[in-house]
């Protein structure tokens, strides 16, 4: 068997010292933290046996300041926010609070009764069972809980059946699912998550569940208000919210107020949001009903203050957007309005230079007139008649083909500054003959029948 190791073989640091400075001040409900330091040191840092010294003497002080700082669990639980209060010595005490709402909160201070000889034995009897628990299972609770082999769905589902069986239906409506997926639904709906930390042998319990938590006023509020969600700390998910915490107090109840960040999810770059929660009130102990309602309406009230800021400022982010989006759109389409320009006017010029060399080549090709002294049955002379009545003449030998004497009219009307015709087709009256795209433009002319003269009128088809 290994040797067991004693609070006296340990070198414990000034951390952990001052954890069990708080458990035993908890438990022992004294706010002097010389004379628990002392019985601390006296008692080799041993809570349980420094208790049982405790009951055999009384005191009473307390001085304190506070600051606050992000407490998040060493499971990748939703951070929440924890007061540290500092005392003589330099010690912190580490208590869940929230440095703006709490102070203006009713009732918002945690009900201590000062001195042992104010201390009822029930509560003493119950903080030290609640300890003893915590203490033994606490190295298996960290990791498993005390049903760790139950889903944290699984332990929410069976908490609302147990707490259903001994209370009835009328209450909040918790959650049957883990507390981080409450956090998140709660964040979601935008509605603060009160939470119900359960312990099942606090003398405490049974009245403040019958008399304060399952109340129609009470249920009623939460249900309209807020989401829910309750845990008995025998199960896991319960346990560690508890132990985040340092609720050594019970029935416990605590408002979160959820947000989101941006964080990185995985190792491979992926971004999503890290839902985190921000205590804003913390209630211990047996409270009045009334007093709850007023300080659970005081919470929404500031929460409604922040989704409404929060709202706004979503909605100014979208407009800055939009505005974006559609100075990005006006933009592309400018640029594509010019990129069709550009294009246009490269096609433009593209044709330009085609007609250009097309004429070029056609001048070049069109054969010369024949002189007078050409009989007349191996020429023909083509009188040309335009829409606005201009008309111009030339003669061609009567093997030219029908495609000169086109050329002829196209190279006219290049030579025209105000022509306007681009497309057109030659038409003869007399007989009735055109000669369009569809004609054989390799015949002769005298295979065309305009030997040894004719007059052509230059159709444009484009009017």
């Amino acid at each position: 068997m290994a040797p067991s190791t004693s609070v006296n073989d340990l070198d414990l640091s000034e951390e952990e010292q001052g954890r069990r400075l708080i458990s035993f001040m908890d438990i022992t409900q004294t706010d002097s933290e010389d004379v628990a330091t002392r019985l601390l040191e006296g008692n080799n840092w041993n809570v349980e046996t420094a208790v049982s010294s405790f009951l055999d003497s009384s005191s009473s002080s307390n001085s304190n300041s506070n600051s606050e700082h992000m407490l998040t669990s060493s499971t990748g639980e939703n951070p929440i926010r924890v007061r540290r209060r500092r005392g003589s010595g330099g010690r912190e005490r580490s208590e869940l609070n929230n440095d703006e709402s709490r102070d203006n909160v009713p009732g918002s201070s945690r009900s201590r009764v000062v001195g042992s000889d104010s201390l009822s034995l029930s509560t003493m009897v119950g903080k030290i069972s609640d300890y003893t628990s915590r203490l033994v299972l606490s190295p298996i609770r960290r990791i498993t809980g005390v049903n760790g082999d139950v889903s944290l769905e699984e332990a929410a589902r069976q908490f609302t059946i147990l707490f259903e069986k001994a209370y009835g239906e009328t209450h909040p409506r918790f959650k049957s699912s883990s507390y981080k997926d409450a956090i998140t639904s709660s964040h979601n709906s935008e509605k603060l998550l009160l939470v119900y930390l359960h312990s099942p042998k606090h003398p405490d319990t049974d009245d403040f569940c019958k008399n304060v938590l399952c109340s129609e006023e009470v249920s009623n509020y939460v249900n309209t208000e807020m989401l829910a969600w309750g845990g008995s700390i025998e199960f896991a998910d319960a346990y560690r919210l508890c132990d985040m915490m340092m609720v050594s107090t019970y029935p416990t109840l605590a408002v979160l107020q959820p947000s989101a960040s941006s964080s990185s999810s995985s190792s491979n770059g992926d971004t999503g949001q890290r839902i985190s929660a921000r205590l804003l009130d913390r209630i211990d102990g047996i409270t009045a009903k009334e007093t709850i309602i007023e300080r659970l309406s005081l919470c929404c009230r500031q929460h409604k203050a922040v989704v409404q800021e929060a709202a706004a400022r979503r909605l100014q982010e979208q407009e800055r957007r939009n505005l974006l989006e559609q100075q990005n759109r006006e933009y592309l389409e400018s640029q594509r309005r010019d990129r069709e320009r550009e294009e246009e006017k490269r096609r433009q010029q593209e044709e330009e230079r085609n007609k250009v060399e097309t004429m070029k080549k056609k001048r070049e090709q069109l054969p010369n007139e024949p002189p007078s002294s050409v009989e007349r049955r191996d020429s023909s002379t083509i009188k040309f008649n335009l829409p606005n009545g201009t008309k111009f003449v030339r003669r061609f030998y009567a093997d030219n083909k029908l495609q000169h004497v086109r050329d002829f009219v196209e190279i006219t009307l290049d030579d025209m500054e105000d022509n306007t015709i681009a497309n057109f087709e030659l038409v003869m009256n007399f007989p009735k003959r055109r000669f369009g795209g569809d004609t054989d433009h390799t015949v002769t002319i005298e295979e065309a029948g305009l030997v040894p003269q004719a007059v052509l009128f230059v159709q444009d088809l484009d009017s």
